[in-house]
């Protein structure tokens, strides 16, 4: 007996036999690199977001100099998408500090990194200091630096979703100061 297809008039010897089942590989899962430079344009900050398999995302953020070299792993989380950010204005004017972005659960934070290495580079996050000290706004952004120790903060009010004050964050006494 001979069985034809459209493809070949040989004997088709899969057609009288069960198919075994073929393991599916994994999607790859994309990977999408941010980066910001310091303001002297030897350093750049790099966000790499992996987005698994889950919907899920990891995020690592690097420093590495223009030539490509110290490539320095500086923080590594979990979570969802859009849930860290880098800033146009991520570094400090002397380069000696850079800030990420974070929401989560629609609230916002800011972590605050040293950039030199050697040193401790996780310095502080923002919101814990800043719900310490206010009580009827939260901050809704942190804008850039104003100088090299103090960053801009923009503020709402909790209960009417009003603009609130703005503040400065002091780097050398982790204070706010409104503004």
């Amino acid at each position: 007996m001979i069985v034809r297809n459209n493809f070949s008039p040989f004997f088709n010897r899969a057609a009288t036999r069960e198919l075994s089942p073929t393991l599916v590989s994994p999607i790859p899962t994309p990977t999408q690199n941010d980066e910001v430079w310091s303001p002297d344009g030897k350093v750049t900050l790099i966000m790499q977001t992996k987005t698994e398999t889950d919907g899920s995302v990891t995020y690592s953020f690097f420093t590495q100099t223009t030539d490509g070299g110290n490539n320095r792993l500086i923080f590594t989380a979990s979570g969802m998408k859009g849930e860290f950010a880098l800033s146009p204005n991520a570094w400090s004017p002397d380069n000696a500090y850079f800030f990420l972005k974070q929401t989560k659960n629609e609230l916002f934070n800011a972590l605050v990194f040293k950039a030199t290495e050697g040193s401790d580079s996780y310095m502080t996050e923002l919101r814990s200091i800043f719900e310490k000290q206010e009580r009827d706004h939260f901050m809704s952004d942190v804008t850039g630096w104003d100088s090299p120790t103090l960053m801009h903060i923009k503020t709402q009010k909790k209960d009417e979703m009003k603009k609130g004050p703005s503040y400065w964050f002091d780097i050398t006494g982790n204070s706010f100061i409104q503004l």
